[in-house]
Formats: structure tokens, sequence, C-alpha cells
């Protein structure tokens, strides 16, 4: 595997993480404010960076 491809699925990881571990320390779900909303959406990005550079590894890798 190339080095920017594991840039590619080690930082979407690494972004997954710290979002789910600063979701796991809040307490309750009746108190969701506004940065645990941006959270989760920082959360879905980085999973649909990570799904996408799969795929085109995947991809690429067929072709060789």
């Amino acid at each position: 595997m190339n080095k920017d491809y594991r840039r590619g699925v080690v930082i979407p990881i690494l972004a997954i993480g710290l979002s789910a571990a600063n979701l796991i320390r809040v307490k309750g779900s009746e108190n969701i404010r506004a940065i645990h909303i941006v959270t989760l959406l920082a959360m879905g990005f980085a999973l649909g960076v990570l799904i996408m550079n799969l795929i085109t590894i995947y991809r690429n890798s067929k072709r060789s």
C-alpha cells in the first residue's frame, strides 16, 4: 500500500476515534448541545472520507 493511501485511511480513522471518545464522555442524552451535533457531523464526514478512500484503494488494486 502506498504512503498516500495509508494517510488517507489513518487520518479519518483517527478523526472518528477522537470524535467517538468525545461523545462517549457525555453524560445523558437529554443534554445534547450544538457541539455534539457538530461532533456527529465530523464523524460522518470522516466516515465518508474513509469509505471513499477504501473504495479508491480497492479500485486501484483491481487495475494493477
